[in-house]
């Protein structure tokens, strides 16, 4: 059985859950955002870190960094871009648990597949309605 989100962290202080998503998400959505890590993340507030990629002014990279500001205060960000960023953090364990507001992105299902095979919790949230499809 995989591990969950009530698991300890993996010896590095805080619990860090890594989000990642659909770079097309906008301020608009935060709501949603806010609204799933709060469920997801309740019991493990206000210590949690929220780890993210600093590549993007909007979409998922933007929202999560705004939800560590307002909610933990207490941001691990990573600079980069790209498959090769969210490999790195998984394949360094940065991550307890990974969050995905996926919209059927390749880069997106990397990380899911990935944070799986190491046994790294994952928590997927369909915001294909949200966003315009991918031309």
């Amino acid at each position: 059985m995989p591990p969950s989100f009530r698991d300890t962290p993996s010896g590095h202080g805080r619990f860090v859950c890594l989000v990642v998503g659909d770079p097309r998400l906008r301020p608009e959505h935060y709501a949603i955002v806010r609204q799933t890590l709060d469920r997801l993340l309740a019991k493990r507030l206000p210590s949690v870190r929220i780890a993210h990629s600093t590549r993007n002014d909007n979409g998922a990279d933007e929202l999560a960094r705004r939800y560590a500001e307002e909610t933990c205060r207490c941001s691990h960000w990573h600079e980069g871009s790209g498959p090769c960023l969210y490999e790195r953090m998984l394949d360094h364990h940065v991550a307890d648990a990974v969050v995905v507001f996926h919209a059927d992105g390749k880069e997106t299902s990397e990380v899911i597949r990935r944070a799986r095979a190491k046994r790294i919790p994952v928590r997927v949230v369909d915001v294909r309605q949200f966003v315009a499809p991918a031309s």
